[in-house]
Order: C-alpha cells, then structure tokens, then sequence
C-alpha cells in the first residue's frame, strides 16, 4: 500500500515538474485538508498557489438555490430568499441536497411541485437531523418548553441580539432537546466584531432558560438541563474578561490575561483558552472573581426579564407544549399580545431588489 502510494506520488511531482514550459496546461487541485498535504506535493513550482474558497455568502446562497432550483418543478409561492436567509455557512452540495431532498418531501405527499413548507423542513433536517421518537413524558415536554422559552424570550427582548428564528421542543437526531434558533448576522459574523454590550447579552440570554426553570419551579425543583447554558455562559464570561479585557474590576480593564479562543480540533468543534505562565495567581483569582460577577449579574438581568414578562413566557411555554415548534413571527405575536414592548427588529433583512 504505501509503496503504490509513494510511486503514484513520485509520478505525480514528476509531471507536475515537467520538462516544457509551454504546454499550456494548468494543474488545479481542491482539498478540504491542506494540514496533512506531502510537502513535497506544495513546494514551489508544484501546487504553490493556494486559493480558499469559502461558503456562499447570502447573495451567493440565493444564486446557488435558483441554479437547482430551476431543474425542478417549483410552486409559485416559494420565496428562495427565505431559505437563503436560513442556509448559512452551506456549501453548493448542501444547498442541492437541501432541494433535492424537498423534492422527495413533496413526491412522498404525491404533490407535482416543490412548495416553501418542503424547502423549510429540509432545511430543518439537514440541520437538525429527523423527527425521532423520544417517549418524553408531559412532564419532561413542559421542562424542556421551560428551558426554550425563557432564552427565547430574553432574546427578544435584549435589543442587540439577534431576533428569534426559531423555538422547537420536537426531538430531531442532532437536537434531541429542542432548539432555539436566532437570525444569522452576516456581516457581524465575517467581521468578528462583537462589543462588550452585545456578549453581555448573549449571556443574558443564555441564562434565561435557568431563569426561567427558577421562575416556574422554584429553586429547589431546578435539574441538571442547564448546565451546557451555564457551561457556555461562563465561555462567554471568560472571553470577556480573560482575552478582551472587557471588564471593570481593578487591574484587569484594558488588559489580555490569556491568547484568544482558538480550536483545538481541526473541525474547529472544541476550543482552548492559553493563559501564558506569568500570569500571576492574584491576578488569575482576580479575574475569576470578575468572571463569575458577570456571570451573576447576567443571571440577575435575565430573571428580572422573565418575571416582567411572566405571562407571556406562560404563554410560550403553553404554545410549545401544545405546537412543538414556534417561529420567530408566531413568538414575537404571542409576547406582544401579552403586553411585551419588544425592540423594533433588529437587522432589517435585505430586499428582494439585492437578491434579484
């Protein structure tokens, strides 16, 4: 094997040296990973010219669905926009699979054309996986709609975070506890840029849905469901404190004590914090010190949130019960119609007339 492996390598560089420089033939080559390339193989002369070609952005998105979706029969109604809006970081396959497999929705209902309802619960299995059955109790259908609501709530609340998408309780294969799906901020996102006022209220928002399990069942009643929201608050809290200096506690303002998040996978699925060695132990105590009143303070806004708008989390909660899913609209409506004084929308979407 790896004889085979190393000849077929050989002759590979051996054409690609060549002895004419005037065959006119470009060698071109894609990899998803670069990291385990022969060096030999990326020397110059060889496969020296290295270009990375990212996702689709929105626009590209909505470009790659109407080349796809112009191979099939498609209802009037359907806005491609709508699903561009909701297919970020797809690739061009994901965004075929994402049609192909409506298609078979609609062939599965005997329907001649692919309808909006198709292409959204595709959209929903690609990312979350099928509908599985759980055999979860009322009891555990309520906590779970507990724990979705309160987050959904606070986030729409918080006027920087993005709108609400989508709440859901029904258990998928990637999702078998629900999710709470917000708008995806483009711009945002590619620039990286997140200010202090806007990572305070993601962990607001992430907080509510202990909140909001205090709220309904009290303190002794509270279950171990929350402890990936704690686990992420605190990641946000230490972003904050450890690598953007973003806090007020005396002697770490303006100051980085640790080397900014990065993955520790090459999927980029973990990530690691360094904190350099002379960092000293006061100013390590210090700094979890100013983590965990973040991480308090955050906890304090989100419940005062719920219990201003207790009637409409009730409410939510009795509609994911009885519904499963909510969308950002439905959401939005249900919390307005109980009395809530909701920030105008958040990142206005763009226009049919960018993405004709």
């Amino acid at each position: 094997g790896n004889d085979e492996r190393d000849q077929t390598l050989n002759q590979l560089l051996s054409e690609l040296d060549g002895f004419s420089e005037s065959a006119s033939i470009v060698v071109m080559a894609a990899t998803n990973r670069p990291d385990v390339l022969d060096t030999a193989l990326i020397r110059p002369g060889r496969f020296d010219r290295k270009v990375v070609i990212g996702a689709p952005d929105l626009v590209g998105r909505f470009e790659v669905l109407k080349v796809h979706a112009s191979k099939k029969p498609i209802a009037s109604d359907v806005d491609l926009k709508e699903i561009a809006f909701q297919t970020n970081g797809y690739t061009g396959a994901g965004l075929a699979n994402i049609i192909n497999m409506a298609a078979l929705l609609a062939a599965k209902e005997q329907r001649h054309e692919i309808g909006q309802e198709d292409l959204l619960n595709a959209v929903e299995t690609e990312s979350m996986g099928k509908v599985v059955e759980t055999g979860a109790t009322q009891e555990r259908r309520k906590r779970l709609a507990v724990y979705e609501a309160g987050r959904a709530v606070v986030a729409e609340v918080c006027p920087t975070v993005e709108n609400v998408e989508l709440v859901t309780i029904v258990p998928r294969e990637k999702q078998p506890n629900g999710q709470l799906r917000l708008e995806y901020n483009e711009e945002r996102t590619l620039c990286g840029t997140f200010t202090r006022e806007y990572l305070h209220q993601q962990m607001v928002t992430v907080l509510g849905s202990r909140a909001a399990e205090e709220l309904v069942y009290g303190r002794d009643e509270m279950s171990s469901i929350n402890q990936h929201a704690l686990a992420k608050a605190r990641e946000i809290a230490s972003k904050m404190v450890m690598t953007a200096g973003m806090t007020d506690e005396a002697g770490l303002s303006h100051r980085a004590l640790a080397l900014p998040v990065m993955p520790s996978s090459f999927l980029g699925d973990a990530t690691i914090q360094l904190v350099p060695p002379h960092v000293s132990p006061a100013s390590s105590t210090t700094a979890d010190s100013a983590i965990a009143h973040e991480m308090e303070q955050s906890y304090a806004e989100a419940m005062g949130i719920l219990q201003e708008q207790r009637a409409g989390l009730d409410a939510v909660v009795e509609s994911l019960m009885q519904r499963g899913t909510l969308s950002g609209p439905e959401l939005r409506q249900i919390l307005e119609k109980h009395g809530a004084k909701l920030p105008p929308p958040k990142q206005p979407k763009k226009t049919p007339a960018t993405l004709a």
